[in-house]
């Protein structure tokens, strides 16, 4: 695993101007491939968190959450502790047969972890969990951290911790929308260590500013630590980013307790065709 990211290019990246290019690398389209080379890690080691979930189909249009929950060694602790990461796709987009796949970098510290995952159903309140009837699963995560899921039941009826109180969240807020209504945003988080721990996906940027909302992933916050946020608007919406792709890099924020960005789309032109 690289570290490249760590706090002293985070602090770097605080230092400079909002917007200032490289304190992200562009995903690169082959991490998104689960292979068995990239699986090998042991639980004493710092490694990639990755998922592959498929046949949501289900799910298509509804909100879609994960929490990575670290599993306490010490005998007579809760079940589960620390949320290491939060993982949205607001809603899972549409296409058949559905897969979600993706990669958050040295998300999983040395330790074992489980994944808490919740999907809303129609006939359900949407973007809300309701126990008892969205489709809701605790499964463990492999060693080496990369993590594959079949939808399929049985379903967990309570997937618990949904609040940590140590805890806060990151919320992205859109400011000015410009000329990118429709198209679908990502936006990816790091701590002050360098770790990435969130991920989001908005499916379609409104079109209208009545139509706005807090773009929130729960529970990743570490109070009163530094975070970043990089965001692209995935214009292709293969959920990588291209060259092209308009990108955003607010300046990092400490967690009071949530970390809070705003950024204003319109900061940047729709590119030529």
């Amino acid at each position: 695993m690289n570290r490249i990211h760590g706090w002293r290019s985070l602090a770097a990246c605080a230092l400079l101007a909002t917007g200032t290019p490289g304190c992200f690398a562009v995903a690169n389209l082959d991490r998104f491939e689960i292979e068995p080379a990239l699986c090998e890690s042991t639980s004493t080691m710092t490694r990639d968190y990755r998922w592959r979930l498929t046949t949501f189909d289900p799910h298509e249009g509804r909100r879609f959450e994960m929490r990575v929950v670290e599993v306490p060694s010490v005998v007579g602790l809760p079940a589960a502790g620390r949320v290491a990461a939060g993982i949205v796709y607001d809603p899972i987009p549409d296409g058949r047969p559905t897969t979600l796949e993706g990669f958050l970098d040295d998300a999983l510290a040395p330790g074992d972890y489980e994944t808490y995952f919740w999907a809303d159903v129609p006939m359900s309140t949407p973007d809300v969990f309701d126990f008892g009837s969205d489709h809701a699963w605790i499964e463990e995560v492999p060693e080496g951290g990369c993590f594959e899921f079949v939808h399929m039941g049985p379903f967990d009826a309570d997937i618990r911790p949904l609040d940590d109180p140590g805890r806060g969240n990151v919320i992205v807020n859109l400011g000015d929308l410009g000329d990118f209504g429709r198209n679908a945003f990502i936006y990816r988080v790091r701590n002050q260590r360098g770790d990435e721990v969130g991920f989001y996906r908005l499916d379609s940027i409104p079109l209208l500013p009545a139509n706005r909302r807090a773009l929130t992933i729960p529970d990743i916050a570490e109070l009163d630590t530094l975070h970043a946020v990089h965001a692209f608007v995935d214009m292709n919406r293969d959920g990588v980013e291209n060259p092209g792709e308009p990108s955003f890099d607010p300046e990092p924020v400490n967690a009071e307790p949530n970390a809070v960005f705003t950024i204003n789309l319109g900061s940047v032109s729709m590119p030529a065709p």
